[in-house]
């Protein structure tokens, strides 16, 4: 694992499906690609393979490496399931993954650090970017064109007449 990788949530794990080690994984992402057959996940940070994977209505049965019976599998109920930020695609100009943007800098667009993005918010009609200002308090900040004016891996420059406080 390179130093800069981070574990990124990629979804849950619900109820044992069978009884010789399946799961059922509710999954946080669009792409199927991280179940796929020979992919690693992390489950309290062990690494596991998955052996075996189809997908099932809305979720994943996962069978994993080194967990073959329904006990077993029932303990992993509820754990959240992580993949490294390395195995992600690259994505185009302009586009970013939440994660990537959690704890970036942000300067006004007269050169002022504010503070730091605390959290990324989306709720279905449109992102919104949780700023841990320098006073301690949180600000808002809807992420669009107009109100951030530019993203680079290590900060972000807002207009900051656009600010929620």
């Amino acid at each position: 694992m390179q130093q800069s990788d981070k574990f990124v949530c990629i979804g849950i794990v619900g109820k044992p499906h069978g009884v010789r080690g399946c799961i059922s994984i509710v999954p946080f992402v669009e792409s199927s690609v991280f179940f796929d057959v020979n992919s690693v996940l992390y489950i309290d940070s062990i690494s596991r393979v998955i052996d075996s994977c189809f997908a099932k209505n809305k979720h994943y049965i996962v069978k994993l490496s080194n967990i073959n019976n329904r006990e077993t599998a029932k303990g992993l109920c509820c754990k959240k399931v992580f993949a490294l930020r390395s195995s992600f695609d690259d994505l185009y100009d302009d586009c970013f993954y939440a994660c990537d943007l959690n704890g970036l800098a942000v300067y006004s667009d007269c050169g002022e650090q504010l503070g730091i993005i605390n959290n990324v918010e989306d709720y279905g009609a449109g992102a919104f970017l949780s700023i841990l200002l320098n006073n301690q308090k949180i600000a808002t900040i809807q992420f669009n064109k107009q109100s951030i004016l530019s993203v680079n891996k290590h900060n972000i420059v807002i207009d900051k007449s656009f600010l929620i406080l």
